[in-house]
């Protein structure tokens, strides 16, 4: 799909590349529903390119999901392409097909319906609400350097928060007498209150957005929090990374890559070498990196790496970019071991549902599970303690389940359980 801001165009393509058709449809939910009856009625939809996931293809994207059609983001058209073939909306809808058939469309697109979008919203709300506050309190002190003598030392010597609030303080003296003209010392003094209170409603929203975001991160993902160095906006900053569906990623490598951490190869004939990564998402860049700095200051076995590294002739930059790769691969198992467990939880009820015996039902209250990861990223073993509320004393049931989640889906691979109630 080639998305625009008020329609988006579709082609349909068979598995080994004829096109079968190309229509275009307004960017609306009438258009979506539209769109994708109409590809149904040419063939079985399975797999779909869309430009633009994160901005005019974001709706068109969710949707899709919700039906469950697989959605890869594509980017635009290489430019050689284009000289030689032009460019119109078809075509760039057929390229987006060809590149998902052919491989190129790798990544998956974000769900973008739970609560890291709802983190990414307020993310972007307090990045404004920084940037125009840091132009109030730079606009502020750049009046004030022009300002009258009396004025300056009346305020010089006052650190930010008391400079805001000694200006927020002035008189509107512009009123008291209307039939006077303004004079400069009354129109800056009033300049200076309307900025600190500009700065002080900002950093109002500033704060109400940074409780919100805490929040979140405290409910979802509360094992990011524990570990050292990461804080609830380095937690959120990398939960919007990696998206509503992290198992979209399929190993730490390509979280790694996303991040802007894995090294690229740049070496030729005798000389091996890998040069920095200048790639993937900036904003994760940067949590990852204060994750290492922070683990500098405070973490012995971080200071204890560092100065082994520094031994073996390894410069500081280069050690940096190490831990900064580990640290993404600590964020990865921790991130992707809460994927699922609330589906997990139901559907590993509904199984003892099946097999138990008689009127007994497990008591999810009583029982416990303990989640590992393997080598394969969509596979999981769970070791589960069910206990069934028995007439006397409680049955315990003990499992050894191997499953794996795929786009949201559980598919159980292997049981091993004691037979006791068992069919």
């Amino acid at each position: 799909m080639d998305t625009h801001r008020d329609t988006h165009v579709a082609a349909v393509l068979s598995p080994l590349g004829a096109v079968f058709g190309t229509e275009e449809f307004p960017a609306s939910a009438a258009g979506y529903r539209g769109l994708l009856a109409w590809a149904g009625a040419l063939g079985t939809v399975r797999r779909a390119g869309v430009e633009g996931t994160g901005s005019f293809g974001a709706a068109l994207s969710r949707y899709l999901l919700t039906q469950g059609v697989e959605v890869f983001e594509v980017n635009r058209p290489d430019r050689t392409d284009r000289r030689l073939r032009g460019k119109s909306d078809p075509l760039d809808a057929q390229n987006a097909a060809r590149a998902v058939l052919s491989g190129r469309a790798r990544a998956r697109a974000k769900s973008g319906d739970g609560p890291v979008q709802i983190a990414r919203m307020y993310k972007l709300t307090k990045g404004s609400a920084v940037k125009a506050r840091t132009q109030a309190i730079n606009q502020l002190k750049a009046v004030l350097i022009t300002a009258d003598p009396a004025l300056r030392e009346e305020l010089v010597g006052l650190n930010n928060p008391d400079l805001f609030r000694a200006c927020a303080r002035f008189a509107d003296e512009s009123k008291n007498e209307e039939g006077e003209e303004e004079t400069v010392l009354q129109a800056t003094r009033t300049t200076l209150r309307l900025l600190a209170h500009r700065i002080e409603q900002l950093t109002e929203q500033i704060q109400d957005v940074e409780h919100r975001l805490a929040r979140l991160a405290e409910r979802h993902v509360p094992q990011l929090l524990a570990v050292v160095g990461i804080g609830p906006d380095t937690a959120v900053t990398l939960l919007i990374t990696m998206g509503d569906n992290p198992e979209r990623l399929s190993s730490e490598a390509s979280f790694a890559a996303l991040c802007g951490v894995s090294p690229v190869e740049r070496s030729s004939g005798t000389r091996q070498y890998r040069r920095l990564n200048r790639g993937g998402d900036r904003q994760a860049n940067a949590a990852l990196h204060r994750i290492v700095q922070t683990r500098l200051r405070v973490e012995p076995r971080t200071r204890d790496y560092f100065e082994r590294r520094l031994k073996q002739g390894k410069t500081r930059r280069e050690i940096v970019r190490c831990l900064k790769r580990y640290a993404a691969r600590e964020v990865f198992h921790l991130v992707r071991r809460l994927v699922g467990r609330d589906e997990i939880r139901s559907a590993m009820a509904a199984y003892y549902e099946r097999q138990v015996r008689g009127d007994r039902s497990p008591n999810l209250e009583k029982s416990g599970y303990v989640l590992h990861t393997t080598s394969d990223p969509d596979v999981f073993i769970a070791e589960i303690d069910t206990v069934f509320d028995g007439d006397g004393d409680d049955v315990v049931v003990s499992l050894v389940q191997i499953f794996r989640i795929r786009d949201g889906k559980i598919a159980r691979l292997r049981d091993y359980f004691t037979p006791e109630l068992m069919n």
